[in-house]
This record gives structure tokens, C-alpha cells and sequence, in this order.
């Protein structure tokens, strides 16, 4: 009986707090649009994990502040996207989103016209637009200093 009332009497035992787990995505460690590490930049927008190096966006210096990166905006007119290339920074609003990403052969992702369907990670000519881009960046510093 004594132990009946101690029961009834005890304070409740206040209960664990689950921490939850960050639902925002780690970032990425390679650039969006070159696959290359190195220093990048990333996106403010919470459920975004893209990072870019400032040449592959044609930025000269860091945004200041809350940066959005280019994935969220239309390619054509900067309105926000609805549709995204999984291979590059291209996106489109629900305006002109229709027939501009078709799916990769491979394994269906969505693939803007600046890819081949066929082989959108193949793309030398992007690949070498962003070399060319961050050659000439590494110069600018080199001579600035």
C-alpha cells in the first residue's frame, strides 16, 4: 500500500526531449556547375546543398548577405523555378519550362539544352568554358598581388 501512495504522490518525470535531426542537407564539396572541390560558395536557401565556385557564376567577390543561387531563378526571365536541370544551374519558371528539359537517356534526370541527352556529364565544351573561366580568375588574383 505504502508503495501505491509514494507512487500516486511522485512528481511525473518530465520526459527526454528528442533533438531532431537537421533536416537542412549537408552542402555539396564539388561546384554545381564544374564538378571541381575547391573554394565555393553556397546557397542560403535551407533545403538547398548546391555550392559554386565564384568564376563558374561570373561573380568577382563573394555575395554579401542572403544569396539564392542561380538554380532557383529562371534561366530566361529570373522568376522563381519550377523546373530544374540536374546537371547545371539551368532552371525554368511554369511559363517556359515546356519542352526545354528532356530526360537523359541514362537515367532519366531532367536535362536542359545545353547537355546531350544522350551523355549530359560528357559535355567537354562545359567543361572547358569553366576552365577557361577559372584560369582567367587565377590570373586576376596573381597580377592583383
Amino acid at each position: 500500500m505504502e508503495k501505491e501512495e509514494k507512487a500516486r504522490n511522485a512528481k511525473p518525470k518530465p520526459k527526454k526531449r528528442r533533438l531532431k535531426p537537421d533536416s537542412r542537407p549537408a552542402h555539396e564539396h564539388s561546384c554545381f556547375c564544374c564538378g571541381q572541390g575547391g573554394e565555393l560558395v553556397t546557397c542560403d536557401r535551407k533545403d538547398c546543398p548546391k555550392a559554386y565556385h565564384l568564376p563558374c557564376l561570373d561573380l568577382a567577390k563573394p555575395p554579401y548577405g542572403r544569396w539564392e543561387c542561380p538554380w532557383h531563378q529562371c534561366s530566361l526571365c529570373q522568376s522563381p523555378a519550377s523546373s530544374f536541370c540536374d546537371f547545371c544551374p539551368s532552371s525554368y519558371c511554369r511559363e517556359h519550362e515546356g519542352g526545354l528539359l528532356v530526360p537523359s537517356a541514362s537515367d532519366q534526370r531532367p536535362c536542359c539544352p545545353n547537355h546531350s541527352p544522350q551523355s549530359p556529364l560528357d559535355s567537354q565544351a562545359d567543361l572547358a568554358k569553366v576552365q577557361l573561366k577559372t584560369e582567367a580568375a587565377e590570373s586576376v588574383q596573381v597580377v592583383g598581388e
